[in-house]
Parts: C-alpha cells; structure tokens; sequence
C-alpha cells in the first residue's frame, strides 16, 4: 500500500481516475479495460509506493549517527538535484 510521505494519495487517485477513464472508452468490455488499466499505472505506482517508503524509512531514523549521516548527505545533495529526481519522478502524461 502507498504510505502518506509524499502526500501523493490524492494525486495519484486523480491519475486513476484519467487513466481508467481512457480504458474503459479504448475497450469493447469492462474485463478488458482493467487489464489495460492495470498494465498502464502498475509501473509508476509501484516507483510511488517504493519512494514512499524510502521518504517514510529515511523520516523515522532514530539513531544519533544514521540521523547525522542522512542530514549531512542531505545539506550536501544540491537543491537542483532533488528537484530534477522530484519532477521526473512526478511528470504525468496520460495516453488519450
């Protein structure tokens, strides 16, 4: 299941909602559509549900060294970077 780190539950619920919406008029029956509709958002929720985990995972480091080594890492990660992995990882394109 996604986890709330990125706040992407709604978003990703918008995405569905476009995303069946196209399959259900490309297809003759509703078995079909879902098919296509499955095969369509597997990749991307599973990259979501995977980087949520990793958000939350990284988020809840308790100990005083790995919490030093993750906010040391992140001062030095340039701003444009995470920007970069952050849109590419958001851009969303639905097929018609």
């Amino acid at each position: 299941p996604m986890t709330p780190n990125m706040g992407q539950g709604a978003c990703q619920a918008m995405e569905d909602a476009v995303v069946l919406r196209n399959c259900l008029r490309q297809e003759q029956s509703v078995e079909a559509a879902l098919r296509r509709y499955e095969a369509r958002r597997i990749e991307r929720t599973t990259r979501f549900v995977r980087q949520s985990r990793r958000i939350g995972q990284l988020g809840q480091l308790d100990r005083p060294v790995a919490l030093a080594l993750r906010n040391t890492l992140l001062r030095l990660l340039p701003a444009r970077l995470q920007l970069n992995q952050l849109l590419r990882l958001l851009a969303f394109e639905p097929e018609q």
